[in-house]
């Protein structure tokens, strides 16, 4: 389908749900293939299309075959061993919610299905699909044309995976995340949680925690949340 036929699906996605998957897949492929003209589409912010979008730029990345893969993998171990501390990822996270316009960062740990997990929440601008790609794969952004914005989306997530195994991320109707291996998943819906989080309101990252960060998190958070404010940080730092 050509581009503009493209962009005018997805513009006009407000009716039925079967229009609203095509649109998805139309967008995912928009941005699989990188298309300026993704920068021109608006998303309806709907959870059938946030789902769908999220299998179908699946379906591409795992139709890329087993060389581009492997480059993928290649590029995630580089972004998770990049030479910084364990918990520079959270500071990435701090710095990408202060790039959506965040006031303050939340903090949490819980126990989860697996063990320990770390909540971080912000109330930011929400994600969008155009975000997606650069949240869970290595070296992919989408801020190459804004010199302002300082957390570097797609390796800052990546260097999470030196603290967690696995990473998700919850936000209106957007519901995704990466484990091992080369995918992007939708995942279960996090219930909103009294004063903390609001998926209708908020943006949270859940982080699986790996066994050597636990008692070092549990130092710094316990089950009650902490709050970072990003007014008080910028005017030290920035």
């Amino acid at each position: 389908m050509a581009t503009r036929a493209i962009i005018d699906n997805v513009g006009e996605a407000s009716g039925s749900d079967p229009e609203l998957l095509v649109s998805a897949r139309h967008a995912a492929l928009l941005v699989w293939n990188e298309d300026e003209a993704t920068h021109q589409l608006i998303d309806p912010l709907n959870p059938a299309f946030a789902a769908e979008f999220v299998d179908a730029l699946n379906r591409h990345l795992q139709s890329a075959g087993r060389m581009i893969h492997r480059v993928l993998e290649g590029a995630a171990r580089s972004a998770e061993g990049t030479n910084v501390e364990p918990f520079h990822g959270v500071v990435e996270v701090i710095q990408n919610a202060d790039d959506q316009g965040a006031g303050e960062v939340r903090f949490m740990l819980r126990d989860g299905p697996r063990g320990r997990q770390m909540l971080l929440v912000h109330e930011g601008l929400p994600v969008t699909f155009h975000h997606v790609a650069g949240m869970m794969l290595p070296y992919v952004t989408t801020k190459e044309d804004d010199a302002d914005q300082r957390g570097r989306f797609g390796i800052g997530l990546k260097t999470l995976r030196r603290i967690s195994d696995r990473v998700s991320v919850h936000s209106g109707p957007y519901h995704f995340g990466s484990g091992a291996g080369v995918s992007i998943h939708n995942v279960p819906a996090e219930p909103p949680v009294e004063g903390f989080f609001d998926a209708d309101r908020a943006t949270m990252l859940v982080l699986d925690l790996v066994d050597f960060v636990i008692d070092i998190a549990a130092r710094r958070l316990d089950d009650n949340f902490v709050t970072f404010f990003l007014a008080h940080h910028r005017a030290r730092h920035w």
